[in-house]
């Protein structure tokens, strides 16, 4: 989807949520989760292209894709608790965004400990 039709179906989006907010505001939290689920389709095509083009260049350069899987999938959770979050604030719902990004936070933590552990045995092997 090009970042043209994207623009067009979050402005018709945001006007047919401001429209139906004004009669019934409970329905307008649906208009915008169904056009997320729609990002989210779109997303999950360009991060497909992401992973194997990453993988391809780990294997080109000799690196362990290990950490680049590691790196990959932070960043998604972060892209993940961060759309939620997001939809909880618009739905007026602050107390529970602010879970998601704490919860979000620590599930980052151990998704990076590998690399963590990774960085410290390098760190100590130089040492001694």
């Amino acid at each position: 989807m090009s970042i043209f039709k994207i623009m067009g179906l979050a402005l018709v989006a945001v006007i047919l949520s401001s429209v139906v907010k004004s009669y019934r505001k409970e329905f307008s939290i649906y208009i915008v989760l169904g056009v997320g689920l729609v990002f989210f389709g779109t997303i999950s095509l360009y991060t497909q292209k992401i992973f194997a083009y990453v993988n391809d260049l780990c294997i080109r350069v000799g690196v362990d894709t290990a950490f680049a899987e590691i790196i990959l999938k932070v960043t998604g959770i972060a892209y993940i608790a961060e759309f939620t979050s997001s939809v909880c604030r618009d739905a007026g719902e602050t107390a529970i965004a602010l879970k998601v990004d704490l919860v979000g936070k620590l599930i980052i933590l151990c998704a990076s400990l590998p690399m963590i552990e990774g960085l410290i045995e390098t760190v100590f092997s130089l040492k001694g």
